[in-house]
């Protein structure tokens, strides 16, 4: 598969984006000092959109779904929109309907609420 990619520096971003992905893999579990801490969360007590979304991507790695949508379920709202800019470059209506003013207010409104309604507990 790398052989085909034309780009030098496409191929080598291919390459570590895998090595970061094995060494995420395996080496950052719950229990691991290398989560970032979330400065909105120390700052405010209250939990920000991607508030458990580190772990929540180290839950997808291992396929456990169910408990990565506990840790942050905007997580799979994040993998879908990357999915179809990923694929808008073959089909031109994803790429016009992602530009969309539209598109984006209403992700935006949904984040918003998401928030508020994470925090209301």
């Amino acid at each position: 598969m790398l052989k085909k990619i034309k780009n030098i520096h496409l191929r080598y971003l291919l390459i570590f984006a895998g090595i970061l992905l094995v060494a995420y893999y395996y080496f950052f579990g719950h229990s691991s000092s290398f989560y970032l801490p979330c400065i909105f969360h120390q700052t405010t007590g209250y939990q920000c959109p991607g508030c458990g979304s580190q772990r929540a991507f180290h839950e997808l790695l291992h396929g456990n779904f169910s408990q990565a949508f506990q840790l942050n379920p905007l997580i799979f709202l994040v993998f879908l929109v990357i999915g179809l800019k990923l694929f808008s470059w073959k089909y031109p209506k994803i790429k016009t309907s992602l530009n969309n003013k539209w598109v984006f207010g209403v992700l935006v409104v949904f984040i918003l609420l998401f928030t508020i309604f994470r925090n209301l507990n």
